[in-house]
């Protein structure tokens, strides 16, 4: 029996970028704990690296070039599941929210209470546990304390515990009695909860600590001044200008993950210089041949084994001398130097003439395009092979880094950082291996779309729902945000085309991602009309072939056709059919929901905003936006 699928506390790599990275509260069978920055990490453990040249310049643009290494999260390779060695590896994690509360008598206390007893097991974390060690309604033992599922959070990041006294005593007070947690339901709503502090009487309904309403934005019930709290760095920022808001233990906009990602394309020159591309992080400082064998000895030369110290250390030279690799070789010989434009190399790659791509990194393959599609699509792509490498470079709370726009200067004012210091070196990554489908559409025919006046009109609609929705969230309603008709007609054949794939390949939606390639014919580097459709793995052989292989004829004819097909009807028609993208100044979609186009949030790549299946094709709407049906 495998022990491994037992342990409690454990997480994944990939968990580790997207859903509980640093600074994210993760829940534990007795109690919560939040994943701390990167002072509290074990650096010793962290060894193997993500060596991609293009990931590591995307860094440096957003970060600045302090960053020198990224690191791949430590994982266990023992397995005896009493090792401590083993069991110590891992992330650290601090108790939060320190409030807790017992379930039996109602007493709440912070977990370094006089009152709690924290009752440890290192082999069996399962069974670690606060105990109310006064309980004066327990029959017998002392009663697991579970933590109080209310926190305070602002747009900046910052969150910590409700600050209960001030909370129940409506302002500051000097009073320093117990408080006690009251159901007065059966359902557990807030409405039927009361905090009462058994000292001085003072009670409060804990409706109040959510305000009237209003989007759950503080009133008088809890501090009107956010106190610019980080619980991962232990450190507190002053003067946050932010409003708290009181959110609900396990809220999904709780922690929002920024990451940065690329997919790997090939490099002109050799293999070898290729890979001293991606490695040149660590062999920058190599002088002489000689120290080569300890940067071998070190572990920091993976994938060089076949190559002498001298073919190394020439490679090397040629590198530094401006001779070695150069990006987008192979398939990709204009592309971009902007280490902040990650799309155009790989649409550059992808749509280069060659029919027939190989590399250590992406091995694709032009394909047949079926007849049907032949004046809507201009290329089909099957990708055999594709590594996908990410890096994890900060979080936001309550508002995603999708409502802001692709790197606006918004998002970068609430990104939260992962360490305390300015001069932090490193960062945690990831790297997955995996395969796809790419398809082209026909530039000619979108923008003949895109010049319809039925669809300027649809795109007036979108601008004013875009406007409306950052005005909602306090944004500044940045026009030049907008990403366009053009982008929202890839965006739903994307969600569709995933949708479809799904069915007949086999994999869980939430595997399948999407890579929008949208510019306009003005924009830089623009045109581009395309969609990557992928699944990746850590696995070191990556997936097994099952999404590539629907990308052969006449396979693909039938899932396309299906694709448009299951686009015509929605089970919620016709209120989806009829949804206005400004209808409500809450939404960023027209016809589009969880029962025909809504994806899950690890497969879009822009929180399900933007969307209409209108534009693939007719709907009850009535509306002439269709276009797959041009005739």
């Amino acid at each position: 029996m495998n022990r491994e699928k037992f342990k409690i506390g454990e997480l994944r790599p990939s968990q580790l970028m997207h859903s509980f990275g640093v600074g994210s509260i993760v829940d534990f069978p007795n109690f919560s704990g939040i994943i701390m920055g990167f002072e509290d990490w074990q650096v010793g453990e962290l060894r193997a690296q993500v060596y991609e040249r293009r990931l590591r310049e995307a860094v440096h643009a957003r970060l600045g070039p302090r960053i020198k290494n990224i690191y791949k999260v430590p994982v266990p390779v023992s397995e005896n599941p009493f090792s401590r060695e083993e069991n110590s590896k891992g992330v650290p994690v601090e108790v939060f929210p320190r409030w807790l509360r017992c379930p039996v008598c109602g007493r709440m206390a912070q977990a370094h209470d006089h009152v709690v007893e924290f009752q440890s097991d290192f082999y069996s974390p399962d069974r670690m546990k606060f105990r109310h060690a006064q309980c004066t309604k327990a029959s017998g033992g002392r009663p697991t304390m579970i933590p109080v599922r209310r926190l305070v959070a602002c747009e900046f990041g910052h969150i910590d515990d409700v600050d209960w006294v001030y909370f129940v005593h409506q302002g500051e007070s000097d009073c320093k009695g117990p408080l006690y947690w009251k159901d007065y339901g059966v359902t557990g709503a807030a409405e039927e909860t009361e905090i009462e502090c058994k000292t001085c009487g003072k009670k409060q309904k804990l409706i109040a600590a959510f305000g009237d309403g209003d989007g759950g934005k503080r009133k008088s019930a809890i501090p009107e001044q956010c106190n610019g709290h980080h619980p991962h760095l232990r450190h507190t920022d002053t003067g946050c200008k932010g409003q708290p808001r009181t959110i609900v233990l396990g809220a999904s906009n709780s922690w929002f993950s920024m990451t940065v990602s690329v997919i790997a394309i090939p490099v002109e020159g050799s293999e070898l210089d290729g890979l001293v591309a991606d490695h040149w992080t660590n062999l920058n400082g190599v002088i002489n041949v000689a120290t080569i064998p300890a940067f071998r000895q070190g572990g920091l030369l993976p994938g060089f084994e076949k190559f002498s110290d001298d073919q190394i250390f020439a490679a090397i030279e040629r590198y530094r001398s401006g001779a070695g690799a150069s990006p987008g070789g192979a398939g990709s010989a204009n592309a971009s130097s902007d280490s902040t434009d990650l799309k155009l190399p790989e649409w550059q790659t992808f749509t280069k003439s060659r029919e027939r791509v190989e590399d250590r990194s992406l091995s694709f393959r032009s394909m047949p395009i079926p007849d049907d599609f032949k004046a809507d699509i201009s290329r089909i792509v099957r990708v055999d092979r594709l590594r996908e490498a990410q890096a994890l470079i900060g979080f936001t709370r309550l508002l995603s880094p999708g409502e802001f726009g692709e790197w606006d200067d918004d998002v970068n004012e609430m990104r939260v950082p992962l360490a305390r210091s300015k001069d932090h070196s490193w960062l945690i990554g990831n790297e997955n291996k995996g395969e796809g489908i790419f398809i082209q559409f026909n530039e000619n025919r979108v923008k003949a779309w895109c010049e319809q006046s039925a669809i300027q009109q649809r795109s007036a609609d979108f601008l004013r729902a875009h406007a409306e929705f950052r005005s909602r969230r306090n944004l500044e309603p940045n026009d030049a945000l907008f990403p366009g008709m053009r982008y929202i007609l890839l965006h739903s054949f994307s969600h569709a085309f995933m949708r479809q794939l799904a069915l007949s390949a086999g994999y869980s939606h939430a595997a399948i991602r999407e890579r929008i390639y949208s510019r306009a014919p003005g924009d830089p580097g623009g045109p581009m009309a395309g969609v990557l459709i992928y699944t990746s793995a850590p696995d070191s052989e990556g997936t097994l072939g099952g999404l590539a292989s629907m990308a052969n004829s006449p396979r693909l004819d039938s899932i396309l056709a299906k694709t448009l097909e299951s686009m015509q009807f929605c089970s919620s028609d016709p209120h989806c059919a009829e949804k206005a993208p400004d209808s409500d100044g809450m939404t960023l979609h027209a016809a589009a929901c969880h029962a025909c186009l809504f994806s899950p949030e690890t497969s879009c790549e822009n929180g399900n905003k933007y969307l209409d299946r209108g534009l693939l094709m007719p709907t009850l709407s009535g509306e002439n936006l269709a276009f797959f049906n041009q005739g």
